[in-house]
């Protein structure tokens, strides 16, 4: 029987190594959660937190596959060695993502905070009435895997969904897809805009003054792909002279979000703690096995990273 000898370099490497050891087809050599105590040299499959990770590839000149265990690598493009398959955690996140986005797009559009803090009914009974989804346009930014998890329940409320791609190619399930250069475009034609793109060059800063103007006034933005993609003075700005209603920021330039940041304190945004798709081991662990066996068969993995583009 083959066996894979297996590195692991995480927080959670104890979690990771209980699900794993009962795998006949693994050998674990190395769990630790720091990268100096692993000898590079060692290492021909790797399953790590991508920050702990940057420390070890570079010298790790037998490295065949590295298992991330988060969904945005940005810390490993910026090694030398690429010589190996680097698998992202894919596929893992659907749900949490979808329940995120949607508790926050029913919780605005029927004013649940507005309902809760209303004056007596004897003054004004209906002094608070809600909007709806039905009808309303969702813009993704991003049409990848966690994007179109979106789609069944856009068509269960009656939503039109949009997207924004780098090429710009239609998608099915999508009305439309604009490509990166008609960003203001796109802005312009959604009621709620959803950012899951990944962080590359090409998305830093890419929510700017630009994008914020050509939204609608009642416009409702999420942030549930990387902190770098928003310029955060235009986003301020923006909320301050009404282009956009509000926002929902789950992801920051700088984690945790500094104690006197102005987004703490902004009536039209509220801040959550990077907790919209928490990582759960246990699904990690179960990706690893999958790709293990494709792996021990020359069979392609899932969710391989493309280099080029960066996810």
């Amino acid at each position: 029987m083959q066996t894979l000898t297996v590195s692991i370099c995480s927080r959670d490497a104890i979690a990771l190594g209980d699900y794993l050891q009962h795998e006949n087809t693994i050998e674990i050599t190395h769990l630790t959660s720091k990268p100096d105590d692993i000898d590079g040299s060692d290492i021909d499959v790797l399953i790590a937190d991508p920050d702990l990770a940057v420390h070890l590839v570079d010298r790790a000149p037998n490295l065949r596959w590295l298992q991330s265990t988060w969904a945005g690598n940005a810390p490993l493009l910026t090694c030398e060695n690429r010589g190996y398959q680097l698998t992202v955690a894919g596929g893992i996140f659907d749900k949490q993502i979808r329940e995120y986005v949607f508790a926050y797009l029913l919780a605005h559009a029927r004013r649940i905070s507005d309902m809760n803090n209303c004056i007596p009914p004897e003054q004004d009974w209906q002094n608070v009435m809600p909007s709806y989804l039905y009808g309303k346009t969702l813009g993704t930014l991003g049409t990848g895997k966690l994007a179109k998890a979106l789609l069944p329940v856009c068509n269960v409320f009656g939503m039109t969904v949009i997207g924004l791609s780098r090429s710009g190619k239609h998608v099915q399930g999508y009305g439309r897809v604009y490509a990166m250069d008609d960003k203001t475009q796109f802005a312009a034609q959604a009621d709620f805009v959803v950012n899951l793109m990944p962080d590359t060059p090409d998305t830093r800063l890419f929510l700017d003054a630009d994008f914020f103007n050509a939204m609608r006034s009642h416009g409702v933005l999420i942030n549930e792909g990387r902190g770098s993609a928003i310029d955060e003075t235009a986003l301020l700005a923006a909320l301050e002279s009404d282009k956009l209603d509000r926002a929902v920021l789950d992801v920051f330039n700088v984690e945790p979000l500094p104690e006197n940041h102005p987004f703490w304190q902004h009536p039209k945004i509220t801040v959550t703690h990077h907790t919209a798709a928490i990582t759960q081991i246990k699904d990690v662990a179960a990706l690893f096995v999958d790709n293990a066996q494709r792996f021990l068969n020359n069979e392609p993995l899932l969710h391989v990273l493309d280099w080029e583009r960066g996810y």
